[in-house]
């Protein structure tokens, strides 16, 4: 018997996933296809990712909220129906500003998965001052 493909999805029944790694916040379903891979990203204000890079091209597109973009050492604030585009082996990180949590669409291809590797190993996940979360202070 043939097995039957998924083609619609329902992004609030899905499972979250930490999207990020140990260097940024980043959370959030995964959508998987044969060459295309998609995420709802969520950050919580004022944290976010380290500088880091991996080998698939990304684009980001902001949904809510706004990010401080930093890619190939050019700094952007992008908000909402925005997009970031990220070349493969880039460093890059994004930052939500502390007005309010960030939701964008990180959209890259399957030569690699949703987690980059940190520029520097031992920064862990990214937040601005006063917003680290309790366990984390």
């Amino acid at each position: 018997m043939e097995e039957k493909k998924q083609f619609f999805y329902k992004w609030d029944n899905m499972e979250t996933e930490n999207v990020g790694g140990d260097y940024s916040t980043a959370k959030g379903p995964v959508i998987k296809g044969e060459q295309i891979q998609v995420s709802l990203v969520t950050k919580p204000r004022g944290t976010g990712a380290n500088p880091h890079t991996h080998p698939n091209e990304q684009f980001n597109y902001v949904v809510k909220g706004t990010l401080r973009a930093t890619v190939g050492g050019q700094e952007e604030m992008i908000g909402a129906g925005e997009v970031i585009y990220i070349p493969s082996g880039v460093v890059h990180a994004t930052i939500a500003t502390q007005d309010e949590d960030v939701i964008f669409l990180a959209i890259k291809d399957t030569r690699h998965g949703m987690v980059g590797k940190a520029v520097d190993a031992n920064a862990g996940k990214y937040y601005d001052e006063n917003f680290k979360p309790d366990d984390d202070k």
